[in-house]
């Protein structure tokens, strides 16, 4: 693959994670869900893997969705290698914010960290085939974490 093909295949792959960003903040699950592979392994940061999609997208909806979590993540500085004519890994700094509803002190968390990620090129563009949550730091907000912790998200 000659330079200017794989920075054109890199700004894909960056159009792929703004997407993951941008859908997260709307709520927009459907498209959400699209943007992963069908045998995506998605890794929270208690080790737990959930693959392939389906079973991602179960826990998703019943940990996030169900009780109207808010949530935004921002992503920046992006470290993405093609490694294959239709593969790529990379990382990303991230940071994030959770809000579980309910009135009175904010429940929920302020993370910082790192995506750590595989893609795949399908016949529909590039779609994320594994992500691992790693985070260096979890602060609670005002409310406290509420108890809810990554082992909450286990069937």
């Amino acid at each position: 693959m000659d330079q200017l093909q794989e920075l054109l295949e890199i700004e894909q792959i960056k159009h792929l994670k703004a997407r993951y960003c941008t859908c997260v903040a709307k709520e927009d699950w459907p498209t959400f869900m699209s943007l992963f592979s069908e045998d995506l392994a998605f890794m929270t940061p208690d080790g737990t893997i959930y693959q392939p999609r389906s079973a991602f997208e179960k826990m998703h909806i019943r940990t996030l969705q169900e009780p109207k979590v808010w949530g935004v993540v921002h992503c920046y500085t992006p470290i993405i290698e093609i490694t294959g004519e239709n593969s790529a890994k990379g990382v990303w700094g991230m940071e994030d914010i959770h809000v579980w509803p309910g009135d009175g002190p904010r429940i929920g968390h302020h993370g910082y960290g790192h995506y750590h990620e595989d893609y795949v090129r399908t016949t529909d563009g590039w779609k994320f085939k594994r992500i691992d949550v790693i985070y260096d730091r979890m602060d609670p907000l005002e409310g406290g974490f509420g108890g809810i912790t990554f082992d909450t998200f286990q069937e």
